[in-house]
């Protein structure tokens, strides 16, 4: 979560890569950046300008691109 605390401090038209982004349910391992990143694409939706996930298994990439 400490990772995407930086998201208002970034300049506009760069993002954050994420990984170990993979939920899978129903298990609960390792669900903290998944659930990190849920937060921020709901929470900063306006900002947010493009999303990418490479989600073929573990450990699960995401990029989230700033407006």
């Amino acid at each position: 979560k400490q990772d995407f605390a930086i998201w208002d401090k970034l300049p506009s038209g760069s993002g954050l890569l994420t990984h170990d982004v993979l939920h899978q349910a129903p298990s609960s391992y390792n669900i903290g950046p998944w659930q990190s990143l849920q937060e921020l694409l709901r929470t900063q939706e306006s900002s947010i300008a493009q999303t990418q996930w490479q989600l073929l298994g573990l450990p699960g990439i995401a990029f989230v691109g700033k407006k």
